[in-house]
């Protein structure tokens, strides 16, 4: 077919520049199932959780392990203006053994809400260590985390952006869009399937030490 298409638009050439009187035109049906929108498209690509913080491609990519990023000491941190307050909000989010504010209700939580400039400061949890079972995604085919169990029934759901360069995590709070109901991102190089690999032994000696501090 693609042969026949060629000799008939070179023959038209010819034959319009020796008469230019003389057109040929040749249309083409192509009859396929693929031509129905979404008919052709493969099964949708999921990513199944392991444990509080990684999860396996369903493609075989491999996984999107956050576990190098764990860090109960030093969790991630970003500021965000609310508006309907004028003030600056403080979010701290540690995806895998949580976090762990002493003598604060943020003990045992993936993140906390902190009103850093009332005073005193006011933690508000903002949901359970592990996120949910079944992870959503967003328009642009990111991973999303959604945490549930925070105070007063606050939620919120963290975008893994994947970066191959973002070696150095970005954490971005978004802020609370409706009542009780946070948005977060975090573009790292650990989102991408099967770039970041998990260490146990170094996993378990970490959270040990951690828990040693804090036997609740």
């Amino acid at each position: 077919m693609w042969r026949v298409a060629v000799s008939l638009l070179l023959v038209g050439y010819f034959q319009r520049g020796l008469s230019q009187q003389v057109e040929c035109r040749q249309n083409f049906k192509l009859t396929s199932v693929c031509a129905c929108p979404g008919a052709c498209l493969g099964p949708p690509v999921t990513c199944t959780m392991k444990d509080a913080c990684s999860c396996e491609m369903s493609d075989g990519t491999g996984d999107v392990n956050l576990h190098p990023l764990d860090n109960p000491w030093a969790p991630l941190r970003s500021s965000h203006l609310g508006p309907e307050l004028g003030r600056n909000f403080t979010y701290y989010y540690n995806p895998c053994s949580g976090i762990y504010f002493a003598n604060t209700p943020c003990r045992n939580v993936s993140s906390c809400q902190v009103d850093t400039e009332a005073s005193p400061q006011i933690f508000y949890p903002l949901g359970h260590v592990a996120p949910a079972s079944e992870l959503a995604k967003d328009e642009l085919g990111n991973l999303v985390l959604k945490y549930t169990g925070g105070a007063d029934g606050r939620q919120f759901d963290v975008t893994l952006i994947c970066d191959e360069q973002q070696h150095v995590p970005e954490f971005t709070a978004l802020g609370e869009v409706t009542e009780h109901y946070y948005k977060m991102t975090l573009r790292t190089h650990c989102a991408c399937p099967g770039l970041c690999k998990d260490d146990p032994i170094a996993r378990k000696t970490r959270y040990l030490k951690w828990k040693s501090f804090h036997p609740d």
